[in-house]
């Protein structure tokens, strides 16, 4: 009797700890925040792959390595450091290669640069590979900030021609900001927001609201002037609008707070709808990353009007492209063969094609990652993970590289977020102001 009694005593205490520890979750009651530190303390963004150490050196040392990955180019003898003002001096100069082939044009690159005032920004370079300008990028002033620079990933960002730009720090970086060319704060939204910024041609952008494990996502389209909210797109709407289409519930794994992972959507802009026939203008793209799905949702009538399952996996990008055919950067995560691809698929026929294979440019980013079908016809990719953007030519030779070194004799670089090739004239550099920087 007095074991079975203290067995009863344990049992109640462990159901009592079980039951306050859901009171504290729900009503974020003392201790929450603690544990809520804690745990981000040791998760840190998407991808991270750091032991307690580095984590520590991070958050309390001073160098980032959160955002610190390995990556020694093979072709370093062909390549030339590049001086970028107002970098922090403990990291290395970055390291580019431009060909003779190389289209011609303006480079913008995104990541964490490590500069002395914020982790993270954007970097222009002219047509020779020089660095000509930069923007400080941060969110560290916004009211529902809840990480410092160096825990939080910038992903979704893009620039326009008035030289402004449009970014977010996933979740935890407290909403979505605008800054002109000198990096000046124009507006900013507040709230949850992640992986994407998408303008549109009439002066608007998409975003994804909510957390990147919602399985409902919420889409959601602002003014770029302003940032007021145009409409929302509720994916619960989405499914009620398609009963007969069970898409979303394919491949589910254990992971059920993360069963979707939308991470990208992108509107079908007017200049390529005679090469989609089957779609109209504003037409989405979106990806869905956890379940190797893309498909092409009506913003109007909620219906979906295409959709294919692989063949690329955990993929992130989705992007109409003259000639009828979408590309996909496919990250390979589960890490068949160590390398990502870029793939594209022709949605009338589903034929399929491999546009960068990573093997031939060891290119390999299991998390993150954009590329770009260049005006030109090369693909800009942002291999993430490996600190590495490079461009491939229609006949396969890299055109362009850039690392962003951090430490060369450790073979160390930080993290990138995406790039952008800009044609001569996407700047009006005499209507632009004089900022005095990179």
């Amino acid at each position: 009797m007095n074991l079975l009694r203290k067995l009863a005593v344990w049992y109640v205490l462990i159901a009592a700890v079980f039951f306050f520890g859901m009171l504290v979750g729900h009503y974020q009651w003392f201790p929450y925040s603690w544990g809520a530190n804690i745990v981000n303390f040791y998760r840190g963004y998407g991808g991270e792959d750091t032991n307690v150490i580095e984590k520590l050196l991070s958050d309390y040392g001073g160098v980032p390595r959160r955002f610190i990955v390995s990556y020694s180019p093979s072709n370093r003898s062909a390549m030339t450091e590049v001086k970028v003002p107002g970098l922090q001096a403990r990291r290395a100069q970055p390291l580019v290669m431009l060909s003779d082939d190389a289209p011609y044009g303006y480079r913008i690159l995104f990541g964490a640069f490590d500069f002395e005032e914020t982790l993270w920004g954007a970097l222009l370079l002219d047509p020779d590979g020089k660095p000509v300008h930069a923007w400080r990028l941060s969110t560290d002033d916004l009211p529902f900030n809840t990480e410092p620079a160096f825990r939080k990933n910038m992903y979704g960002v893009d620039v326009l021609q008035d030289g402004s730009i449009i970014f977010l720090m996933q979740e935890t970086g407290g909403g979505i900001v605008k800054v002109d060319y000198c990096g000046r704060k124009q507006w900013s939204i507040d709230g949850l927001f992640h992986h994407t910024v998408t303008p549109t041609e009439d002066g608007k952008f998409w975003s994804i609201e909510g957390l990147q494990t919602d399985f409902d996502h919420v889409f959601a389209l602002f003014n770029i002037a302003d940032g007021k909210l145009v409409k929302k797109i509720d994916m619960k709407e989405v499914r009620k609008a398609n009963p007969d289409l069970h898409i979303f519930d394919l491949q589910r794994e254990p992971d059920v707070l993360n069963r979707v992972h939308g991470n990208d959507v992108e509107p079908l802009p007017a200049k390529l709808a005679a090469d989609f026939p089957q779609f109209k203008q504003g037409d989405l793209l979106i990806s869905y990353r956890t379940i190797n799905l893309l498909f092409i949702l009506d913003p109007e009538s909620l219906k979906i009007k295409w959709w294919r399952i692989g063949p690329w996996d955990r993929q992130h990008d989705g992007d109409w492209n003259p000639g009828g055919y979408i590309s996909v950067y496919s990250n390979n995560t589960r890490g068949l063969g160590e390398y990502s691809n870029i793939v594209s698929i022709n949605p009338a026929t589903y034929e399929t094609d491999v546009l960068v294979k990573g093997r031939e440019h060891n290119f390999y980013s299991a998390y993150n990652g954009m590329h770009e079908v260049t005006s030109a016809g090369t693909v800009l990719v942002t291999s993430s993970r490996q600190g590495r953007i490079f461009e491939v030519s229609r006949e396969g030779k890299v055109v362009f590289d850039f690392i962003n070194q951090f430490d060369a004799a450790a073979g160390e670089a930080l993290h990138v977020s995406n790039a952008r090739f800009l044609g001569p004239d996407f700047f009006d550099f005499e209507k632009l102001p004089a900022c005095g920087n990179p």
